[in-house]
């Protein structure tokens, strides 16, 4: 194999390997994306949760005797 073509051989191999690094990262980008999605949804969920709570705790301290 003449110098040229081994040197061709090696970038397309480093091609290939960028190519693959790129698709890899591309997929892990989406995955989180979808958990970052679905983590707010909970938080939102749960903060709604929370404030209801305090609304309603609100509500029993102002009618305790005494407020």
């Amino acid at each position: 194999m003449a110098p040229t073509d081994l040197g061709l051989k090696v970038l397309e191999d480093k091609l290939d390997q960028l190519l693959k690094l790129q698709q890899a990262l591309r997929e892990e980008n989406t995955r989180l994306r979808d958990l970052l999605a679905s983590e707010q949804a909970t938080n939102l969920r749960l903060k709604n949760h929370i404030d209801l709570a305090a609304e309603r705790l609100q509500k029993l301290l102002d009618n305790l005797p005494g407020n």
